[in-house]
């Protein structure tokens, strides 16, 4: 198996050094590790981890995921949330959608109670957040996500290469190019040119992983079919707020605190089967 060592020697082949001293090999361990820790956050990470980590926190929509000092989940700090459902007690699915920092912070109200249907990953360091845009049940869902995890760093120059073999050909020659501006050598155009190749082909191999931001639209000032009686709307439509839709819900949101600043809320209540929506002073039946 390959080791972080016959990386850089390998790499320092390709800049006309046949036998790097020890201090070469140290420093180009750095090196190798700055870069692989690079690929990752430009999303050419292998790792794509799916876990299941269980809604511990009564009462909170806010979890700290890592591996540093007391997270609510305890695990690799991710790089990015691919993908989100929750599993109820009787094995039902419900989806939850990522949203931007900028759909979150257009929450007015994120201290309802209900079933979260999307969720917001702010990926602080050490330890990452996830916020759901509602505050859970204690214990009424189990979270699955699928997770993007960064490569494990090398400890040493004899750590094994833990990575799918189509990766070794791209760290050698990526790391070749960093290596040549280390040491000044001169670096060919061939090894510049298989070193766009190669990181293209994994580029092209995490293509699937990548997320495509959906298509949002802002509804203000839209015309609608049913009057929901909203404060400061126009008669018969939707005035001139947006609409916000909580998703399926099992029970209607708790509407304590809320005004005229949540007018214009919208979900469809499963235990009774109506469309619903908060007018500015209470709960209206929508369908």
């Amino acid at each position: 198996m390959a080791t972080a060592g016959s990386i850089i020697t390998a790499a320092f082949i390709k800049v006309g050094i046949d036998s790097p001293t020890t201090a070469q090999m140290a420093s180009s361990l750095i090196s190798l590790n700055n870069m692989i820790s690079l690929l990752g956050a430009d999303m050419l990470a292998p790792v794509v981890v799916s876990q299941t980590l269980a809604l511990i926190a009564p009462g909170s929509a806010e979890y700290t995921i890592g591996e540093t000092g007391s997270p609510s989940w305890n695990t690799v700090r991710p790089i990015l949330v691919l993908s989100c459902f929750l599993r109820d007690s009787g094995n039902y699915d419900y989806p939850v959608e990522i949203m931007s920092s900028k759909d979150y912070a257009l929450i007015s109200n994120k201290s309802f109670d209900a079933r979260p249907t999307e969720l917001y990953f702010l990926p602080e360091y050490p330890l990452a957040k996830i916020i759901f845009n509602a505050i859970p049940p204690a214990g009424a869902y189990n979270a699955h996500f699928v997770f993007l995890k960064n490569f494990t760093e090398f400890a040493l120059i004899t750590t094994p290469v833990a990575l799918p073999n189509e990766y070794k050909e791209a760290l050698v020659y990526n790391l070749a190019v960093s290596l040549g501006e280390d040491w000044d050598r001169v670096v060919s155009k061939t090894v510049y040119m298989q070193a766009m190749r190669t990181r293209e082909v994994i580029d092209r191999l995490n293509a699937a992983t990548k997320v495509i931001p959906k298509a949002k639209f802002d509804f203000g000032g839209m015309v609608g079919t049913t009057d929901l009686g909203l404060q400061g709307g126009g008669a018969g439509g939707w005035g001139d707020m947006p609409v916000i839709y909580l998703g399926e819900l099992d029970v209607d949101p708790n509407t304590t605190g809320w005004g005229a600043s949540q007018a214009g809320t919208i979900w469809y209540n499963k235990g009774d089967a109506h469309w619903k929506g908060w007018n500015g002073t209470e709960i209206v039946l929508l369908g």
